[in-house]
């Protein structure tokens, strides 16, 4: 007989985060929650405080950031995104080091650490990804998705605000940057 509807989750501890398994016809579904350590949140915490996306958003506001984010561990070369695709997450890395290139094969763009963000201006201009995030080593990152924003922002719209102001702050100094950088230029 032909499962038709969701059995009862199975739920799990493994590493770090909590994964509930599910099937649906016949199909194994998993998906990573929340942590269930509290060093983890602790660096969470610490991490939202210290990355200019989330430094200036009051307290309460980067609980609820915080509170939204999944803790998900990626190995070696796995990839986080891929360009192209729809760029529905933001990633804060809490530990290990990430690679961000424009296609398979193509040379690196830029290598991510521990406090960075990877795919927070696709996700904030609800665009693709223009790049692809691939771990450079072992990885633990916290990932925002947009229907955990989406929900948070239903119950205050002050997050989306604050979100905005502070990623409108970035670009104005990204500008800033490369004015003064095309100064120089004889």
């Amino acid at each position: 007989m032909a499962v038709s509807s969701l059995k009862q989750p199975i739920t799990r501890l493994i590493g770090r985060s909590k994964i509930i398994s599910t099937r649906q016809e016949g199909t194994k579904v998993r998906r990573r929650l929340s942590p269930v350590n509290l060093p983890a949140y602790a660096a969470q915490e610490n991490l939202l405080k210290n990355t200019p996306l989330f430094a200036e958003l009051r307290g309460e506001e980067q609980r609820a950031i915080g509170q939204g984010m999944q803790l998900r561990s990626y190995t070696v070369n796995e990839t986080l995104f891929a360009k192209d695709e729809p760029g529905d997450a933001l990633y804060l890395i809490q530990e290990g080091w990430v690679k961000l290139s424009t296609a398979d094969g193509n040379p690196v763009i830029t290598a991510l650490g521990p406090g960075s963000l990877a795919g927070e201006t696709d996700f904030l201009l609800g665009r693709p990804y223009m790049a692809t995030a691939r771990a450079a080593s072992d990885v633990m990152v916290w990932v925002l998705e947009n229907t955990a924003l989406a929900q948070m922002m239903a119950g205050c719209p002050q997050i989306g605000l604050s979100l905005g102001l502070a990623f409108g702050a970035g670009i104005v100094q990204f500008q800033d940057h490369l004015a003064e950088k095309l100064v120089k230029i004889p």
